[in-house]
């Protein structure tokens, strides 16, 4: 598309692969959750300092720190920034509203990350656009991974004959998963019902705790997080996700679709913020469950396990969906077009 992207970070597994890919890395001290860490001071030095060779015409920040590092980069070295807003705002902190650092544009993730952006008293929605984050959707597809490397990956795993339910998330209370052992439970008392949990967190202590007490040691595989999903997504028979708390937009949640995967999102409330009315459509390319105790929802899935033509037809719709709206060209298109009117 014409442009010369470069990344400054401290660092990560990605990193190979975008050297990979000739993108320039700087490596900057920016590992810190505090605006005012010395780290911020001695990333802003560096950046500067590397501008006087790069010339360098927008910066785009994502973290709450790079938007404060690029709103000070971008009064010092005169250029604009624009940012992502990966989720939503927490209005009562009084630094995000003395500084908010917005930039010159701002990019959010759902429609409904974008209300909640209003919330805060911008002067023009023209600051606003909503970009969808966007897959290779020729990695991820439903035949992506072949039938022996499934077999393979299941022998490892020690995953058995049985239905497979998944859920690819980090292990936070506002993703459900103790939710998600209950509607386990109740499901194995009639057929038996096997759960993959990937992700890592803070929950993994309180997870391991109930799948003891509620004995479902058998039925239930976590793995840490996989930098290639793919193989995890064919395994699973039906998507699952219990939100105990607000959600941006659920990157996995789409991954699993474009892998013809039918999904099953409940939402603790009803009302709830939900970045996933942007891309899942109740009974067209999933199911949506709003204000359902874990009962119906126990039977929501028992109807999709049984009713193999249902899962089918959510599970193309889903696949077709991410194709038509969600790959990455289209992402890179859009913000493409930002970058241009920014500067």
């Amino acid at each position: 598309m014409g442009l010369e992207p470069q990344i400054a970070s401290s660092g990560g597994e990605m990193e190979e692969s975008f050297e990979e890919s000739q993108i320039k890395m700087h490596v900057i001290p920016i590992a810190t959750k505090n605006e005012l860490s010395p780290k911020v001071v001695w990333s802003y030095f560096k950046l500067k300092k590397l501008h006087e060779e790069e010339k360098w015409d927008l910066i785009h920040a994502h973290t709450r720190v790079a938007k404060w590092l690029a709103y000070h980069l971008s009064r010092s070295l005169k250029i604009p920034y624009v940012i992502t807003s990966h989720g939503y705002y927490r209005h009562h902190r009084l630094g995000r509203r003395l500084f908010p650092c917005f930039g010159s544009h701002i990019l959010a993730i759902s429609e409904s990350v974008k209300e909640d952006l209003m919330k805060l008293g911008l002067p023009s929605l023209k600051q606003i656009s909503t970009i969808h984050f966007g897959l290779d959707t020729e990695r991820f597809h439903p035949k992506a991974i072949s039938e022996a490397e499934k077999e393979d990956i299941k022998q490892k795993i020690g995953l058995k004959n049985a239905p497979t339910l998944g859920i690819v998330a980090r292990l936070s209370i506002e993703k459900g998963h103790l939710e998600l052992l209950d509607i386990l439970s109740h499901l194995n008392k009639k057929k038996r019902v096997q759960l993959l949990m990937v992700g890592e967190g803070k929950q993994k202590e309180a997870i391991l705790a109930k799948i003891r007490a509620l004995k479902l040691e058998e039925v239930v595989f976590m793995l840490p997080l996989q930098k290639d999903p793919r193989p995890i997504f064919s395994l699973i028979d039906i998507y699952v996700t219990f939100f105990a708390g607000a959600e941006g937009f659920g990157i996995s949640l789409l991954e699993a679709m474009a892998m013809g995967k039918p999904v099953v999102i409940a939402c603790q409330k009803g009302g709830q913020k939900w970045g996933v009315t942007d891309f899942i459509e109740n009974n067209k390319n999933g199911l949506i469950l709003t204000n359902h105790s874990k009962k119906q929802i126990v039977e929501k899935i028992e109807d999709l396990l049984e009713n193999e033509a249902l899962g089918k037809r959510l599970g193309e719709a889903a696949s077709q969906t991410v194709k038509e709206r969600f790959s990455f060209e289209k992402m890179a298109e859009k913000i493409s077009k930002i970058y241009e009117t920014v500067i």
